[in-house]
């Protein structure tokens, strides 16, 4: 088997053109490991590129060249690879991303993309290219077409994570935006996206459901069933938007007990009386709390009597 010699040599920079395919799906996180190596040891780390006129496109080594980008380094040292097309350039660029441990999904799902649609090959030959199954690469295939192009920007510049993109891809296009902004904007994990975009394309979600998904992500989170305690990452300074959301919670919790309560046998209830004294004593001092702050000419309305 022949071996291709490439070049090893130190090339500028700004010589180097950037691939949005690959900017597309680089975590910021990378490209901050990187940032170490470059102030620890400087520009120990080459990229990969191929020979594109007078410039160099680059196949390989988006974070590490962000990286030295951001540490001031003008020239670092680069693989030139011997490739004779685009498409040979897209190949190697997929087969790297694909040995790596941890490759960028949707950059991987864009590079299969333009090399289908583009250079017209059919998945089986690029998974004996790569060594990976015909499903994994539809996935992400599929992944990187669903993406629409306002979301692409908001993972390019930062305001979107590329695992929470992954998830997003999964709902329709014309939603992805809309939820993509009001997920920032409540300032939602990947994890609470994760569980948001399932209850979205469960085949029990109303119209409904679906709408407060993409409009009220926070409170379709609060209100949808869980097994574990959503982990919301607020933001600081914004204690009206935790009592809102921690009081819309409760509600929904009480609403639950409630119906539980009333479908209970005698033997339940009684086995589970003394949280129940417990509970009830702590919904008086809420209470009374509630009333306690009350801005001035606020009423509570039509008070329901205890029986």
């Amino acid at each position: 088997m022949s071996v291709k010699k490439n070049v090893v040599c130190t090339i500028g920079i700004r010589q180097i053109e950037k691939s949005v395919d690959l900017v597309i799906g680089v975590p910021q996180k990378d490209i901050d490991k990187y940032g170490k190596v470059v102030s620890a040891f400087g520009n120990v780390a080459p990229a990969i590129v191929a020979a594109s006129g007078g410039m160099y496109s680059l196949i390989d080594g988006y974070a590490r060249l962000e990286a030295y980008a951001r540490a001031g380094v003008n020239d670092i040292p680069a693989v030139i690879a011997r490739t004779e097309s685009e498409a040979e350039q897209l190949k190697l660029s997929l087969l790297l991303s694909a040995s790596r441990e941890q490759g960028g999904a949707l950059s991987e799902g864009a590079v299969i993309e333009k090399l289908v649609k583009k250079h017209g090959y059919a998945l089986g030959e690029i998974s004996s290219i790569v060594g990976r199954s015909k499903s994994w690469l539809s996935k992400r295939q599929t992944m990187a077409r669903n993406l629409v192009p306002p979301l692409k920007d908001m993972i390019i510049s930062g305001a979107v994570c590329t695992r929470t993109a992954e998830e997003i891809s999964k709902l329709p296009q014309e939603e992805q935006v809309t939820f993509a902004t009001n997920i920032v904007k409540e300032a939602l994990n990947k994890d609470d996206v994760c569980r948001l975009v399932k209850l979205y394309r469960s085949p029990e979600a109303t119209l409904e459901i679906c709408r407060m998904v993409i409009e009220s992500p926070t409170e379709a989170l609060l209100a949808c069933p869980k097994t574990e305690k959503p982990r919301i990452a607020y933001a600081k300074n914004c204690d009206a938007a935790r009592l809102h959301r921690t009081a819309y919670y409760v509600i929904n919790l009480l609403e639950v007990l409630g119906k539980m309560i009333c479908s209970a046998e005698g033997a339940s209830i009684d086995a589970s009386m003394e949280h129940l004294l417990k509970l009830r004593k702590k919904m008086l001092i809420v209470s009374k709390l509630i009333i306690a702050n009350l801005s001035p000419g606020v009423s509570l309305g039509k008070q329901e009597v205890a029986r």
